[in-house]
């Protein structure tokens, strides 16, 4: 979060070559340090007012290192540091911090006092003229934070908390922290969520990985400016109705990795500009009628990882310029008619890794979305119903890898005219419509590796954009096998053509690549699946791969 120069830097007992001169009250060293590209002083004191004596006007960007254990910031005169405006204390280990310790920084904008072993934040360690800009208190051990201790720092834009032990935060902590942009409460121990403020500027407030278990309503009312919101990797398990009321402005809300079970229509009220909005990784069974009727600005959602089983065609009313709907690794067993219907803006739909043993085109309603990527590796499909696409026709990336296919339908692929993506792989296809690749001649990616394929069409049609192509792990017979390794050959002579897994055990020999059936004479390739499982070349290759 924060950034300081390094034009000046204070070193404490460490090894330098030095030029030795005295100084009133400790010696100071001026160091040769061939790492510095700028000035530095080093010396044995562990205290801020004997090395800020040897400052110049023109150090303004102050870095403190120090191996003394503590260091103090005690009686520091504000002739020498008054032009100071970053000052970076990250790197000293225990920093001690008397009252008014900072007035002397009558310049100071930046302050990192990181990493400094601070246990509680004093009420008068700044004066009320201050001009602070940014505070780095990350990596410390404060427990509490109250008002008092940040009611002179007016100007602050940025605050950084992460990674303390802050279990309790006093309501209206930050109240008047009028100019703050950024509020960083990253791990810490919070449990129960309060009001923090009037904090009309606030743009971004981080409080992931802490341990709320309930987000109250109205509790970020006073945060209109606030345009991301993390809330992930805590324990929230309830959101009360109401609880976004005031963020107008939201453009991204994470509750991802929470508690969460079910979402009611009123969860999300409030959030009308919302673009972002991550839910994975909950515990969500049933997405309630109409829940997210309220995010009519939502461009991209995400619900993987839940528990999920139906949807219905209430499910997503109202996400009507939504782009991007993920939807993976959840149990969805049924999705019923018109239920992405609603989604008249959706170009990409992750349904992989669920439990679909079918797929319709019901699913997409009676008009035409503008769909371009959809996945559904991973399932248990078995079929794909005709006319499946036929609303969906602008698809370019389609995935059916990893599923129970036997066979495709003749036509399945006749809407997708700008189908460029293929993935078949590792189904239980046997054979391939004559008409089924005619169609997509646009095709410039095909996996169709671990199948039960013994030979493909004739046509060449739709391979004649082809750039990526995986056939491996199918029991070809060789005839078949060799006129589409003569085919890419010819066609690598003007554009190049990659094979997907070219250095796995079947290219190199260790596995066999096809099974000549028992024909004789030796016949050309056989594209008659009757005799194909009558010569039981399916049979007979599965038995040398496994032997």
């Amino acid at each position: 979060m924060m950034h300081f120069f390094r034009e000046i830097l204070f070193l404490s007992f460490i090894s330098l070559t030095c030029a030795q001169f005295q100084t009133t009250s400790t010696i100071i060293q001026r160091c040769a340090y061939t790492f510095l590209t700028e000035s530095a002083i080093c010396g044995s004191s562990n205290y801020m007012r004997d090395i800020s004596r040897e400052f110049r006007p023109g150090w303004k960007h102050i870095k403190v290192v120090a191996y003394t254990g503590t260091f103090s910031l005690a009686d520091t005169d504000g002739n020498n540091v008054g032009y100071v405006e970053d000052l970076d204390l990250s790197h000293i280990g225990v920093v001690i911090i008397p009252n008014s310790a900072f007035a002397p920084y009558a310049s100071l904008k930046r302050l990192n006092s990181a990493n400094a072993s601070i246990r509680a934040i004093g009420d008068g360690w700044f004066s009320s003229n201050n001009n602070i800009l940014e505070w780095d208190l990350s990596h410390n051990e404060l427990v509490e934070l109250k008002r008092t201790q940040f009611r002179h720092l007016k100007q602050l834009r940025l605050l950084n908390l992460m990674d303390n032990n802050i279990g309790t935060i006093e309501q209206n902590t930050f109240e008047d922290l009028n100019q703050l942009t950024h509020l960083n409460l990253r791990f810490n121990r919070i449990r129960a969520l309060a009001p923090l403020g009037r904090l009309n500027r606030l743009n971004v407030l981080d409080l992931g990985e802490n341990s709320i278990n309930e987000i109250p309503n109205n509790v970020f009312r006073n945060m209109g400016a606030l345009t991301l919101l993390q809330l992930e990797e805590n324990g929230i398990s309830t959101i009360q109705d109401g609880a976004f009321i005031g963020l107008n402005n939201l453009r991204e809300l994470n509750l991802s990795s929470n508690g969460m079970r079910q979402i009611s229509t009123n969860t999300f009220q409030g959030l009308s500009r919302l673009h972002i909005l991550d839910l994975s990784e909950n515990d969500l069974n049933e997405i309630k009628s109409q829940a997210f009727r309220e995010l009519q600005a939502l461009l991209n959602l995400n619900i993987s990882r839940n528990i999920l089983t139906n949807l219905n065609d209430q499910s997503f009313v109202g996400l009507t310029k939504l782009h991007t709907l993920i939807l993976k690794n959840n149990a969805l067993v049924n999705i019923q008619t018109n239920t992405f219907a609603h989604l008249q803006s959706i170009l990409r739909l992750d349904l992989s890794s669920n439990s679909l043993r079918s797929i319709d085109g019901n699913i997409f309603g009676s008009q035409i979305l503008p769909l371009q990527k959809l996945f559904l590796p991973k399932n248990s499909i078995a079929s794909v119903a005709v006319g499946t696409f036929v609303r969906v026709p602008y698809i370019d990336f389609l995935s059916l890898a990893q599923n129970n296919i036997v066979s495709l339908p003749e036509n399945i692929f006749e809407p997708l005219v700008n189908l460029q993506r293929l993935h078949l792989h590792n189904n239980k296809i046997e054979w391939i419509p004559q008409k089924t690749f005619e169609d997509i001649s646009q095709l410039t990616e095909l996996q169709i590796k671990h199948n039960r394929l013994t030979f493909l069409p004739t046509t060449k049609k739709a391979f004649n954009n082809l750039q990526k192509l995986s056939v491996e792990g199918n029991p070809w017979q060789c005839a078949c096998l060799t006129e589409i390794f003569n085919f890419v050959a010819q066609q690598s002579q003007r554009r190049r053509i990659e094979y997907y897994s070219a250095n796995n055990p079947f290219y190199s020999g260790l596995k066999p690549l096809c099974y000549e059936p028992p024909v004789k004479p030796a016949a050309p390739c056989v594209r008659d699946i009757d005799l194909v499982r009558q010569y039981r070349v399916i049979e007979l290759y599965e038995n040398a791969l496994r032997g």
